[in-house]
């Protein structure tokens, strides 16, 4: 696929789903009827001996995203579970829910649609080339340098570049969700 690696093949596919399958565990603990302080003791327990494991295991195995190492999973379904305990915590058990929770819902109800969205921007991003200062760059590189990279660190101009880029998404995905379009399997 990529000369040196194949990131989908078969070598890296037992990952991709043992990803699936942890989500579909901790789908299946939350619509237990165990209490809500054991549910988030759970996911947050959980969440933290994945993060251990996969920083400890990506010592001798390291984290990486592209080879869908078993590390990175471990790693990662660590993080998003610590993060879904807390989102649990003030969604489901402190009641704290609005204008925070909305962007969530509206990208739950219609998930393969912003999927799809989030695609064919990137495509259009990659598609379109500019040309500046005699040097053709694509939509992704020019609006990257142009309006992100002088914010800062190449790090933190990234995460604005994604937040943006969400919030691009999110848009088509609301006015959708606001004349009641839902796109389902």
């Amino acid at each position: 696929w990529d000369k040196t690696r194949d990131p989908e093949g078969l070598l890296s596919t037992r990952q991709a789903i043992a990803t699936a399958l942890l989500g579909v565990f901790i789908g299946e603990w939350l619509r237990s009827k165990s209490r809500e302080q054991t549910k988030l003791l759970g996911i947050f327990l959980a969440g933290v001996i994945g993060l251990i494991l996969g920083r400890t295991w990506g010592i001798w195995f390291p984290i990486n995203k592209k080879l869908w190492t078993s590390s990175y999973v471990l790693f990662t379904a660590g993080f998003a579970l610590v993060c879904l305990a807390f989102c649990y915590w003030a969604a489901d058990i402190k009641r704290w829910r609005g204008v925070w929770t909305k962007p969530f819902l509206v990208f739950g109800r219609n998930a393969i649609t912003a999927y799809i969205v989030a695609w064919l921007f990137a495509i259009l991003l990659f598609v379109f080339n500019i040309k500046v200062n005699g040097e053709v760059q694509n939509g992704y590189h020019y609006l990257f340098q142009r309006f992100f990279a002088p914010l800062g660190s190449p790090s933190f101009a990234s995460l604005l570049f994604s937040l943006a880029f969400v919030l691009l998404c999110l848009i088509p995905i609301w006015l959708m969700d606001r004349k009641k379009i839902f796109l389902k399997i």
